[in-house]
């Protein structure tokens, strides 16, 4: 018995595998000069799109959620520091000057009058106007139709406060300016009661604006 050198072999040979399988199995293209373009490249453990609000594909949902609470949060800074002024000139301010002179009462509260027209407090009295209804817009555009009703309702209120100061404070501010120190004890009694029962209003209206703005600040993160 003899045996050959030859290492044994299968009686049926592989089929060589098909070109395009070939090209599917190891991710390349087909063959330069088919004619035909190779199969894409594809990664099974990739998502086929980055999803949206990411890092580089920030959706406008993202767009319209930060634009939107920096609106309301302007908003409740700017009527804040309004009502805060209001609320000191209530309990801190006018009572404070009563316990004073007249003459000196008069004066006092010219020159108060005086330095608030200032720019720093203007941002806040007129801006927030302002940016109280680029919130209301805002939030409506986003769909947030509770949010933006509350600031709305917020707006209101406000405008109810800026009113008290342009029809009833200040023209008594003017009336008290324009006596002299020389009937200053008559004019401070002409004064003090309606320019106090002014100042209530408005303070009350921006707190409760405040209050408003608060509750849409909670609606737009529940929108989330």
């Amino acid at each position: 018995m003899t045996t050959s050198a030859t290492p044994h072999r299968s009686a049926t040979p592989h089929a060589p595998a098909a070109p395009h399988e070939s090209a599917a199995r190891h991710g390349s293209a087909a063959p330069q000069g088919s004619g035909e373009p190779g199969p894409p490249r594809w990664n099974a453990g990739a998502a086929p799109f980055p999803p949206a609000g990411t890092p580089g594909n920030a959706g406008p949902g993202r767009r319209y959620a930060t634009s939107g609470v920096t609106m309301l949060l302007l908003s409740l800074v700017s009527v804040g520091l309004v009502a805060g002024v209001y609320f000191a000139f209530q309990v801190a301010v006018i009572p404070g000057l009563a316990r004073t002179p007249a003459g000196t009462y008069a004066e006092a509260m010219d020159r108060i009058n005086e330095s608030i027209e200032n720019p720093v407090f203007f941002a806040a009295f007129f801006g927030a106007l302002v940016v109280m209804a680029v919130a209301a817009a805002q939030q409506w555009r986003r769909g947030n139709r509770g949010a933006a009703l509350f600031v709305l309702v917020a707006l209101g209120l406000y405008v109810v406060g800026f009113g008290a100061t342009i029809v009833g404070d200040i023209p008594l501010n003017e009336q008290l300016a324009a006596a002299g120190t020389g009937h200053a004890e008559a004019a401070v009694a002409r004064f003090q009661t309606p320019w106090l029962a002014w100042n209530v209003v408005r303070t009350l209206a921006s707190a409760a604006s405040l209050l408003c703005l608060g509750r849409a600040l909670v609606l737009h993160g529940r929108s989330h």
